[in-house]
């Protein structure tokens, strides 16, 4: 048990991923193992293969179980903090490390991004470092500790974040609409724009209110979305870019709607010793979710992805809120 214990002291200590105080130890070395696995599948895209042929997404993930079963195999316990079927967990940290711009896939190839950098208070926030550098890591993304930093590019620009909140978002969809008469049909949902959200984000009564809001047509990967209003007992829509819409994409008009309703709901946090607990109430923005994930551990790895619910090491948890903040995202400390 003790050469268990040093063997993730070790690992831990090698990017700086420190226990909570009263985390529970089997929590901690989950996180450990999850940073690990993402390290060193991200090293694996410095390998020679036999043939030359440039690393590919099986490479990576299969760094990845390789590795976890080796782990398995050493470490007691482990078992029932990842299960038995990895995919899930493989298929997780490839896209937390593809949608945060760790990496790049192109053409059946697999590449880690080119060096940048993008300074909060004392945190840089790095990308692009080779394996061999010192840095640490919280959840999947690396970042450094110190008071003298030299940014490449700006943080806003690297996570592509907008550079207007979220209430003035929505102030300029609203300015920039063009109306025209619409009839609801059998598809018609509309956002759900008062809590609870537990329902879902969308319902098929009309709100009460006659102001403008968000609704969608159509059915699961067809589906187009329309600012809403009413006006003299007739409704009117103004259609949305499929581009700013598609997926999960809408969530950035979704959040600037509730933001400037007033009724989007402060995410809640609290400190344990060097971490942070934090629990979304709404997901945010699909770039700021990508921001979120890369640089934090899901509670749990097994039935992913676990979105709502998030733990950050500390320096890094405060930088990533006080840049969340100025978009018009709230956080309340538990």
């Amino acid at each position: 048990m003790n050469r268990e214990n040093d063997l993730i002291s070790i690992m831990a200590g090698r990017y700086q991923i420190e226990r909570g105080t009263t985390e529970p130890v089997e929590q901690w070395q989950m996180r450990v193992i999850y940073s690990v696995l993402g390290q060193m599948a991200y090293a694996s895209l410095w390998d020679k293969t036999e043939d030359d042929q440039p690393i590919s997404v099986v490479h990576f993930k299969s760094r990845m179980k390789d590795l976890l079963e080796s782990y398995c195999g050493i470490f007691n316990g482990l078992r029932k903090l990842f299960g038995y079927n990895y995919e899930n967990l493989l298929e997780e940290i490839y896209n937390v490390q593809l949608e945060g711009g760790k990496i790049y896939h192109s053409a059946y190839r697999l590449a880690p991004a080119s060096y940048s950098a993008s300074a909060v208070d004392d945190v840089l926030f790095a990308r692009g470092m080779a394996p061999d550098e010192q840095q640490f890591v919280s959840g999947q993304g690396t970042y450094l500790l110190s008071s003298d930093f030299q940014e490449s590019i700006p943080w806003l620009e690297r996570f592509q974040l907008p550079d207007q909140t979220l209430t003035e978002t929505w102030r300029y969809l609203v300015k920039t609409a063009k109306w025209n008469q619409f009839c609801p049909n059998d598809t018609t949902e509309f956002l759900r724009t008062d809590p609870p959200f537990k329902y879902g984000y969308w319902q098929r009564e009309k709100p009460v209110a006659q102001e403008v809001t968000l609704i969608r047509m159509g059915m699961n990967g067809n589906r187009f979305y329309y600012l809403y209003q009413e006006k003299g007992g007739q409704a009117f829509v103004s259609q949305l870019p499929v581009w700013m819409t598609e997926d999960h994409f809408y969530r950035r008009v979704s959040n600037a709607l509730l933001s400037a309703k007033q009724s989007l709901p402060a995410a809640t946090y609290h400190e344990d010793g060097a971490i942070v607990m934090l629990r979304l109430q709404y997901l945010p923005a699909v770039e700021e979710l990508n921001l979120i994930k890369l640089y934090s551990w899901p509670t749990s790895c097994i039935e992913l992805p676990h979105d709502f619910n998030r733990i950050f090491a500390k320096d890094v948890f405060y930088a990533i809120k006080k840049t969340l903040e100025a978009i018009g995202y709230q956080f309340v400390k538990e």
